[in-house]
This record gives C-alpha cells, structure tokens and sequence, in this order.
C-alpha cells in the first residue's frame, strides 16, 4: 500500500469494527468498539484521527505503512492484537 485516502482509512476503520463484531471483541464495559478505538490501534491520538480523517491533517508515511501490515495479518492474529490494546483504550477513555 504505497498511499491511502481519508475515505479508504474511514472505510478500513469500518472493515475492522465488522471483524471485530465477527469475533465478539468487546470492552471491558461489553460495549463493542467504537471507532474511536481505533486511534490507540494506529498509534496515534484521538484528535490526530480526527483530523486525518476530516481531512485537515496527511496520514503519515507510518499510518498507512501500518494499516497495510495489519491487512496482512491472519484474522486470529488481527483480533489477537485488537484486544491487546483494548486496556490502553480503556486507560484513557474508560471511567473506572
């Protein structure tokens, strides 16, 4: 993946909360993972993400270097790593 748009990352954002579903990946409160999420995925804040996605911001070299390699996980392996960031998105979002 040499570039991505802000309609192609808002449209992977939304292939993985649909894969996230399928295996049942749900916070810490059972609610399933919000969009939101996503951010602490990509390794960058929340604000960040919005700007990219609006437009206002580029998506770094880094991002779009990540979303492909997360593409190229098995599912199991992509879910695996989902939930591995689940505590972190719970830390920083997440009453407790």
């Amino acid at each position: 993946m040499a570039s991505l748009t802000k309609e192609q990352l808002k449209d992977q954002i939304e292939t993985w909360k649909s894969l996230s579903k399928k295996y049942d990946v749900r916070l810490s409160n059972g609610k399933y993972l919000p969009s939101k999420f996503y951010h602490v995925l990509l390794g960058v804040s929340y604000s960040t993400l919005k700007k990219i996605i609006s437009g206002e911001r580029e998506i770094p070299k880094y991002t779009v270097e990540l979303v492909s390699a997360l593409n190229e996980l098995s599912e199991k392996a992509f879910i695996k790593k989902l939930r591995s960031h689940i505590p972190e998105y719970t830390k920083l979002h997440l009453k407790a």
